[in-house]
C-alpha cells in the first residue's frame, strides 16, 4: 500500500491550528506525524508536544514511529512516564500523570464499598441487596456501570443512565448519583490498606477536568477526536487555550461509540481550519464504493488509490473464507458478540488459530491453550536417539550431524519452551512419564526462564518421548482438559508454533466496534442487528446515523476482499444493502 509523507494542507504550516478530518486509510496518523516531526525539526523538544489519543494501540503507535524516524530515544519509546515524552499516550493516561498521587481502584475495593455501604454485591461476593434479588447482574455492577456512565457523559442522575431501567427492577429505592458519589468519594479518600487514597478513571478525569488541570507543553496534539466522550472532549477544550498549536485528528463517520456517549459533533464543532484527507491509500475503489452506500448521511469525497476490490455476497461455513483466500490478513466482523460465539465454534472445530475480544475464545485469550499447543509443536518428534549423552546432546566429542538422523526426529538439544509453555505441558502431563515428583518438575519449570529438551531429559520417563512428541496423537494422553478436541484439531492443521500470537498471520475474529484502527486484505462482514437496534433506528433518526457509522466503519476495514454474509443468523434482522 502507498503511503503518503508529505504534509496535506500546506496552507496551513506545521505550527497552525488545524484539525485533520481522516476518513478510513487516508494517512491520518501519518499526517499528524509529520506535523509533530516539523516541529521538532523547527526547534521544540519532545517534552514541548503533548499527544494523546483514545486508545492504547494508537499511542504506542505514534511512540513507536517517532522512534523509528529518530525523534525519541528507545527510552522514550518504550516507557514515556519517565521520560520526555510522558506527555504521549491515552488521554486517561496523560491525566493521569497530571493529578495527585493515588492507588488504583480493584474489584475487592468496589466489593467492599458496595458491601458496607450498601449490604449488596458488587460481583457475586457479598451479602444481598434485598432477600430475593436477581443474581443475573448484581446490582453493584450496575450501580458503578451508572456511575462511569454519568460521570463520562457529565450527567448527575442515575435516571438517564442506559441500565436505569435495570437498576429499578433489582432496586425499589436505589440511591440517588449524588449520594453514591459522595458515598464513593468518601471511600477513596480513607484511602488503601497503607492509607493511600484511591482513584479510578471517571474519578481522575473528574479531577482533572473539574480542577481545571493541564499538561505543560507548547504544541496539543489529539488524535481519535470523534471517539472521545463528553468529559474527555471537556477535557481536551478546557486544554486548547493554553498551547500555542493545536492539531485534532479524527473523523465524524467513524463515532461509533455513541452508547458511551461520543458524538462527531465534537469534532464537527471545534473553531479550528479542517484539511479534509481526500485521498485513501487502503480502501480499493468498489470497497470504498460500497462504503457510501452504507453510510446514510454526509460521505466524504475521497478518491480511493486503488482501482477494483471485490465485493460479493457469500454464504457457508466461516471456515469456507481462509479455504478461500488464507488466514493471513484476515478479518471476521459481526455486529455482536453472539454472533461471533458461532464464527468461533467453527473455526475451533477446524483447528483454526485466530485472534478476538475478551469473552470470544480466541488463542490470544487462551493462555493455556496457547501454551499447550506451542509445547506440543515444540517437542513435535523430538527424541532421544541412542549413545547420545542425554545431558548434552552429543555423542562422543561431536554432535549428531543432520545426516546422521532421521529427518523427521530432532534432538532435545533443539528444543526450547517458554516457562508458561513448560509449566502447562507439566501440568497436563501425567504423574507417570516423570522419574521424580510432579511437583518438583513444575517447581523446576516455573522457576526458569525457559526450558531445554536437555532440561527434561533427566526429568522423565522414556515413554514421555514416545508419547507427549506425536503431535495431534499425543493430546489423548494429557489430563482431562476441555479444549481437548480443540487442541487436538490445530495440531493437526499446523505444524509449527505460535509464540508471538498478537503478530502472528492467523485471522482476527471481532466486533466491529473492537475492530476500529485495524484492517486486512480480506473481511468477512456477517449482516445481521438485533432486533432492539432494528426498533430504535426506525424511530430515532440519531439512532439510525449512528448504526449506519458502524456499518461503515466494518466495510472500511476491508483492503481487497469485502464478503458480506446474509442470513446467518436467525435471531437478528437485515441491515446491510444489496451487493449488486
Amino acid at each position: 500500500m502507498t503511503q503518503q509523507f508529505g504534509l496535506k494542507g500546506e496552507q496551513y504550516p506545521p505550527r497552525a491550528s488545524v484539525k485533520l478530518n481522516g476518513p478510513p486509510g487516508t494517512g491520518k496518523t501519518t499526517q499528524l506525524l509529520e506535523r509533530v516531526t516539523r516541529l521538532l525539526e523547527d526547534g521544540y523538544e519532545p517534552n514541548d508536544v503533548v499527544f494523546v489519543t483514545y486508545r492504547k494501540e494508537m499511542a504506542k503507535e505514534f511512540l513507536r514511529r517517532l522512534h523509528e524516524r529518530g525523534y525519541i530515544s528507545e527510552q522514550e519509546y518504550q516507557k514515556p512516564w519517565e521520560n520526555d515524552t510522558r506527555h504521549f499516550g491515552t488521554l486517561h493516561a496523560v491525566c493521569n500523570r497530571i493529578t495527585s498521587d493515588a492507588a488504583v481502584v480493584e474489584k475487592k475495593h468496589r466489593r467492599e464499598f458496595m458491601l458496607e455501604e450498601y449490604t449488596a454485591k458488587y460481583d457475586g461476593h457479598g451479602s444481598e441487596w434485598d432477600d430475593a434479588p436477581s443474581q443475573r447482574d448484581p446490582i453493584g455492577t450496575m450501580l458503578f456501570d451508572a456511575y462511569d456512565w454519568c460521570v463520562e457523559n457529565k450527567q448527575h442522575s442515575f435516571i438517564r443512565a442506559p441500565n436505569y431501567a435495570e437498576i429499578k427492577d433489582q432496586a425499589i429505592s436505589p440511591p440517588s448519583f449524588e449520594e453514591f458519589s459522595q458515598a464513593w468519594s468518601r471511600y477513596k479518600a480513607e484511602g488503601n490498606e497503607d492509607g493511600k487514597p484511591l482513584r479510578d478513571f471517571a474519578g481522575m478525569l473528574r479531577e482533572v477536568d473539574e480542577g481545571g488541570l493541564r499538561p505543560s507543553g507548547d504544541v496539543l496534539v489529539v488524535d481519535e477526536y470523534h471517539d472521545m466522550t463528553p468529559i474527555m472532549a471537556s477535557i481536551c477544550e478546557g486544554w486548547f487555550d493554553g498551547f500555542d498549536t493545536v492539531i485534532v485528528g479524527g473523523d465524524p463517520l467513524q463515532a461509533i461509540y455513541s452508547y458511551k456517549g461520543a458524538d462527531p459533533s465534537f469534532f464537527t464543532d471545534l473553531d479550528l481550519p479542517e484539511v479534509l484527507l481526500d485521498r485513501t491509500y487502503r480502501v480499493p475503489s468498489n470497497v470504498w464504493s460500497y462504503a457510501r452506500g452504507v453510510i446514510n448521511h454526509d460521505p466524504p469525497e475521497i478518491e480511493p488509490d486503488a482501482e477494483g476490490g471485490e465485493v460479493q455476497a457469500v454464504k457457508g461455513d466461516p471456515h469456507g473464507v481462509i479455504d478461500a483466500y488464507g488466514e493471513e490478513s484476515t478479518m471476521y466482523l459481526a455486529r455482536t458478540q453472539s454472533q461471533l460465539y458461532d464464527i468461533a465454534a467453527d473455526l475451533k472445530q477446524r483447528g483454526v488459530v485466530f485472534r478476538s475480544q475478551e469473552g470470544i475464545g480466541g488463542w490470544n485469550t487462551s493462555q493455556t491453550l496457547l501454551d499447550l499447543f506451542n509445547a506440543l509443536q515444540k517437542i513435535r518428534n523430538a527424541r532421544p536417539v541412542e549413545n547420545v549423552n542425554p545431558q548434552t546432546g552429543q555423542t562422543g566429542m561431536a554432535r549428531y550431524k543432520q545426516e546422521d538422523v532421521d529427518s523427521s526426529v530432532r534432538l532435545p538439544e533443539n528444543v526450547t519452551l517458554e516457562s508458561g509453555e513448560a509449566k502447562r505441558l507439566v501440568r497436563y502431563t501425567p504423574a507417570g512419564y516423570f522419574n521424580e515428583t510432579k511437583k518438583s518438575v513444575r517447581s523446576f519449570a516455573k522457576g526458569s526462564g525457559e526450558v531445554k529438551g536437555t532440561d527434561l531429559m533427566p526429568r522423565v520417563e522414556p515413554s514421555f518421548w514416545d508419547d507427549m512428541t506425536q503431535g495431534p496423537d499425543s493430546v489423548g494422553h494429557l489430563l482431562a482438559y476441555d479444549a481437548k478436541d480443540t487442541l487436538r484439531a490445530a495440531l493437526e492443521r499446523y505444524e509449527r508454533p505460535f509464540p508471538v500470537i498478537e503478530s502472528a498471520p492467523v485471522p482476527d475474529v471481532l466486533t466491529i466496534h473492537a475492530s476500529k484502527g485495524k484492517e486486512a486484505d480480506t473481511v468477512a462482514l456477517y449482516d445481521g442487528i438485533p432486533g432492539a437496534v432494528q426498533r430504535n433506528i426506525r424511530s430515532d433518526p440519531r439512532e439510525q446515523r449512528a448504526e449506519s457509522r458502524v456499518w461503515y466503519v466494518g466495510c472500511t476495514r476491508a483492503a481487497e476482499n469485502l464478503l458480506v454474509f446474509r442470513d446467518q443468523f436467525d435471531y437478528t434482522d437485515k441491515y446491510l444493502p444489496s451487493t449488486a
